[in-house]
C-alpha cells in the first residue's frame, strides 16, 4: 500500500544528493616550531609531536647543514651508550624506567631511519665516513638487525665500493 502524500519508488524524483550529504569540519591548532637553539630542534625532532607538525623533520633534515655539520647533529642527537657492565654483574631495570628508554631509543632510532633514508648523502664524509660509523655503532646497540641498522650497513658498503671504483679508475701519477 501507498501512503497518501508520498511517491512510489517506481516513479517520480530521484532523492537529492545534497540532502543525503553530511560535511563535517574540524578546527585544529597547529604548533609549528619555526626557530631555536639546536638543542631544542633536535629535542623537538626526536620528541616532538609528528601529527602537530608532520613537515617539521623533513624540512630539519633538509636544511640543517646550512647550519652546522653532520657530526655535531649526531653528538646531540646519539645518546651516549651506556658502558658495559663488569663481568658477572647484572643492572636491573624497573619495566617504567625500560619503557621510556625503549620510547628514547625507538624515537632516535626512527629519526635516524628516516635520516638514512631520504638524505643519505649526509653520511658521505670521506674517507672513514665517522658519521656513518657512529650511526650504526649505535643502530647496533639500540636496534640490532633492525631495518635501520642494515641500511646503514647497506649504505657503508655503497659508499666502499663507490671509492674502491673511484680508485681503480684514477689514472697512476708519474713524478717527473
Amino acid at each position: 500500500m501507498r501512503r497518501p502524500g508520498r511517491k512510489g519508488t517506481g516513479g517520480g524524483q530521484a532523492p537529492s544528493p545534497i540532502a543525503n550529504t553530511f560535511l563535517h569540519y574540524r578546527t585544529s591548532k597547529v604548533r609549528v616550531l619555526r626557530a631555536a637553539r639546536l638543542e631544542r630542534l633536535v629535542g623537538e625532532l626526536v620528541f616532538g609531536d609528528r601529527e602537530q607538525d608532520p613537515s617539521f623533520m623533513p624540512a630539519f633534515l633538509a636544511t640543517y647543514r646550512t647550519f652546522v655539520p653532520t657530526a655535531c647533529l649526531l653528538g646531540f642527537l646519539l645518546p651516549p651508550m651506556p658502558p658495559p657492565p663488569p663481568p658477572g654483574v647484572e643492572i636491573k631495570k624497573t619495566a617504567v624506567q625500560d619503557l621510556s628508554f625503549n620510547k628514547n631509543l625507538r624515537a632516535v632510532v626512527s629519526v635516524l631511519g628516516s635520516w638514512l633514508q631520504d638524505h643519505p648523502q649526509d653520511f658521505r664524509d670521506h674517507p672513514a665516513h665517522s658519521d656513518l660509523g657512529s650511526v650504526r655503532t649505535f643502530l647496533g646497540w639500540a636496534a640490532p638487525g633492525s631495518a635501520e641498522a642494515q641500511k646503514a650497513e647497506k649504505l657503508l658498503e655503497d659508499f666502499l665500493e663507490e671509492a674502491e671504483r673511484e680508485q681503480e679508475e684514477e689514472p697512476p701519477q708519474v713524478w717527473t
